[in-house]
This record gives C-alpha cells, structure tokens and sequence, in this order.
C-alpha cells in the first residue's frame, strides 16, 4: 500500500543550525550546505528556515545528494513541495529548487515568480502569470504526474 510515508524521498525541517541538512525522513539523504555564501539556520518569522543569499551577494544553495530522485520516472512522477518566505530577489531566475543536469538536462525548476520548468528532451511549463507577495510565509508545491509512457496523457 502506498502512503504519504512510503513514498517521502526527503524531508528538510531546517530546525538544526548544526546539521543543515538533515534528511528528517529517515532516508539518509543528507544535504550540504554550499556556494559562495553559505546559507543558515535562523528563525524568520516565527518558523525556523533556511536564508539562502544570491545575487550581488554570491551564491547561496543546499547540495542534494545525486542519487537523489534515482526511483523518480515517468511511471512514479514527483512532487516538490516547500514553505518560502521571499524576501527582495535581484533576478527573475532565482531558483526555490532546481533539479538537474545542467541546460542539457533533464531537469525541474521553480523560479522566485513561480515559473516551473520540466525538460527531458522538450519543456514543459507552468507560468502562473503573476507575482507574489514579499515579506510573508507561503506554501508552494509542483507536482509532474508521470505520464507512464504516454498512457495518461493526451500529449504522449
């Protein structure tokens, strides 16, 4: 039977400053602090987070491990979901994630704006046309459903 549980690949709480990246799921896919700023745990807000500074700042990101969305595929889909508290961004193209093998891909991304981007030989997007606020806590989530080879899917 599949349950939320079963199929959690990874969990970041961001609660412990001395671990950054501990995998809470208990799948062991600990995360890294990296860039040329690295990123922290503070407490924004009310709610503990990890501030990641980009551009004129430097880089600022969370290294996953490689292996992990190795069980991911057009059989399973995927869903990546997050609390963000946006502050002032310097680029459009600032990243909440991004998953990928560079611009030849495959990859998954979501923009600042909120600008979803799938590529495995051809891009598919969502673009919800407008901005969001600043300054508060929203939930975001991307969802691909695997279209198990074309079958559940009018694209093909």
């Amino acid at each position: 039977m599949n349950t939320f549980h079963n199929q959690l690949i990874a969990h970041y709480k961001f609660e412990d400053a001395a671990d950054i990246g501990k995998d809470s799921s208990g799948n062991g896919h600990v995360g890294g602090a990296a860039g040329e700023k690295i990123p922290d745990i503070s407490e924004v807000n009310g709610r503990w987070a990890v501030t990641f500074t980009g551009g004129s700042n430097g880089t600022s990101y969370m290294e996953l491990p490689s292996n992990l969305l190795q069980n991911v595929s057009d059989n399973t889909g995927v869903t990546v979901a997050a609390w963000v508290h946006l502050g002032k961004g310097s680029n459009v193209w600032e990243r909440i994630f991004d998953f990928g093998k560079g611009e030849q891909g495959p990859y998954l991304f979501l923009t600042r704006q909120m600008r979803g981007t799938l590529y495995a030989g051809d891009d598919l997007v969502v673009d919800p046309g407008r901005g969001f606020a600043s300054g508060e806590w929203m939930h975001v989530a991307l969802s691909v459903a695997g279209s198990q080879g074309g079958t559940r899917s009018s694209a093909g």
